[in-house]
């Protein structure tokens, strides 16, 4: 449910406990005080409202996925509430304060402007009630002379000065409110993706631990494999897989590291050296690819050397070849303080909405974490990642980051 359909809801309440307040009003008038009220017009009038709330009702169950329009229910409220205040003496009738409380309600549940203007409207409303209205006698006071006359004068502006301070500062608070809100729900979301890496960073750290020995040992028996071994054909795929062992090893290296160790590697390097790092752990990692990687004119300026966006890096370029790319070409964009890298492959593409499902995978046995991951740290160095179709065929991935400072 909606922030907006919350709102419709409350409204919706809020309908029907004025309503039991209007036919209590009425009933002590008539019953108890014996004021000549015109109940006819009065009781169609509840009617109306009584209709519009359980049509109300009923749209709000049959289209839970429809925005509700609170300006028009709200106006409609104040143009009812205004024909009842006509039958009953106007802005003469004490009851015509209420307005009060529906601007009131526009300031809180509604944007600025639309707040604005529901005050203007009721405020239009209770100034034509002091020109058109049906005089009912226990409202005169003709002993009284040009005193009443001021005294209404006087709550009509006093009215309109409670209706701007309400529409702007309540407004404004139910901004500041909405904002710190939507603040706290960015942080919470934030708080839960740290948890989840977290997580993974200890799974991982602990399945380093666990596969250290083994990877240690296949590349002991390996390098006695191809010394021991006569034939040309298996020393030639021992040599292939030797690469693929080191590269396990370094990650698993990289993984079973300490945090000091991790920030004692840091340092700055260009945007090239990065590349090439990232190019060349890739071709390492899938030396039998088919993809022909380009790099064209980098900037100048250094950047953290990072092992996890060059991982980051390498993950494009993996996904380029998942998505049987012949060609990638990376770019590099520095401007307005930011550092974007982007990989442009010709490969099967990606679709249009695939961000907004970010941590699924096309790959049939991929379960998205690489770019999960990859969000994860463009968001908390201040940037963003983005994976968008390219003109034509293909796709572009890319990274954007401050050209200084990192979270």
């Amino acid at each position: 449910m909606t922030v907006g359909q919350r709102h419709a809801w409350w409204l919706w309440r809020l309908r029907w406990v004025f309503l039991l307040l209007e036919a209590g009003v009425i009933a002590l008038g008539t019953v108890v005080l014996e004021l000549p009220l015109p109940l006819a017009p009065l009781c169609w009038l509840m009617l109306l409202q009584l209709l519009q709330n359980i049509a109300t009702g009923y749209a709000l169950r049959m289209r839970k996925d429809a925005e509700p329009h609170l300006l028009l229910q709200l106006c409609a409220d104040m143009f009812l509430l205004a024909a009842m205040l006509y039958f009953t003496g106007g802005a003469a009738n004490p009851f015509a304060s209420l307005f009060v409380i529906q601007v009131m309600v526009a300031a809180t549940i509604l944007p600025l402007r639309q707040a604005w203007a529901a005050a203007l409207l009721s405020v239009a409303l209770y100034s034509l009630l002091m020109v058109y209205k049906q005089d009912v006698s226990y409202l005169q006071h003709h002993h009284l002379g040009q005193a009443f006359s001021l005294h209404i004068y006087g709550m009509w502006l006093n009215f309109i000065i409670l209706a701007t301070v309400v529409a702007g500062m309540v407004g404004r608070m139910a901004q500041v409110i909405q904002r710190q809100q939507a603040a706290l729900a960015d942080a919470q979301a934030q708080a839960i993706a740290d948890e989840q890496v977290v997580m993974l960073g200890a799974l991982a750290a602990g399945t380093a631990h666990e596969l250290g020995t083994p990877v240690n040992t296949a590349m002991l028996l390996a390098e006695q494999a191809q010394a021991l071994s006569k034939s040309s054909e298996i020393k030639a795929v021992i040599k292939r897989i030797m690469p693929q062992l080191e590269r396990i090893a370094a990650v698993i290296h990289r993984l079973a590291g300490t945090a000091g160790e991790y920030q004692s590697q840091a340092g700055e390097v260009t945007i090239q050296e990065l590349i090439d790092t990232a190019t060349g752990q890739w071709r390492s990692l899938r030396p039998q690819a088919i993809m022909q990687v380009r790099t064209g004119e980098t900037s100048p300026c250094h950047i953290r050397h990072d092992p996890m966006l060059i991982q980051i890096l390498v993950t494009f370029l993996n996904n380029a070849a998942d998505a049987d790319a012949t060609e990638a070409h990376i770019e590099v964009d520095a401007q307005d303080g930011m550092i974007e890298l982007r990989v442009c492959d010709n490969g099967s593409g990606v679709s249009p909405d695939f961000m907004v499902g970010l941590g699924a995978s096309t790959k049939p046995e991929g379960r998205g974490i690489g770019l999960w991951l990859a969000n994860h740290y463009a968001l908390r160095a201040g940037g963003k990642i983005g994976l968008v179709p390219a003109d034509g065929r293909g796709s572009v991935a890319s990274i954007c980051l401050p050209k200084t400072g990192r979270m």
